[in-house]
């Protein structure tokens, strides 16, 4: 339980503080919804991007790709790997799959860090008006509940 408010200037702070409050929370608020509705992929183009993260992995350890042949074939019509041999079939990554493949791992670490970051240090309110005529008028300062 806090203490009471005695004077007029703790009541502008309290007043003061509970606005930026209201207003952090509803920053807060937009910004969560933002980053949800950012992060909401479709379905489809999740498992994309997962079948494009396999086959890399595979052809970084140079073991072949299991991600199957309908799989090669569309990533393929989508541009994101290229046929580089008919027989035996071999496939490269496009510029366009590594440059999805980096948006998509850019976007996942800008959400970790938004996650992770710090709550912002608190601001000082502005001297109130209150604490202008208190300053010039002492008497004001009595005790006003």
């Amino acid at each position: 339980m806090s203490k009471p408010i005695k004077t007029l200037e703790e009541l502008d702070a309290a007043l003061y503080w509970r606005s930026k409050h209201a207003q952090a929370i509803k920053e807060r608020d937009a910004l969560q919804q933002k980053l949800a509705v950012a992060a909401a992929m479709h379905p489809f183009a999740e498992k994309v991007i997962r079948k494009l993260e396999r086959f890399q992995e595979c052809a970084d350890d140079g073991q072949g790709a299991d991600i199957g042949r309908h799989w090669f074939d569309l990533l393929t019509q989508l541009g994101l790997l290229n046929r580089v041999q008919r027989s035996p079939a071999l496939w490269e990554m496009s510029q366009q799959g590594e440059d999805a493949l980096e948006l998509s791992r850019q976007n996942a670490k800008s959400r970790q860090e938004y996650i992770r970051t710090p709550p912002a240090k608190p601001v000082t309110p502005p001297p109130s008006k209150s604490a202008a005529i208190a300053a010039r008028n002492p008497a004001c300062l009595k005790k006003v509940f």
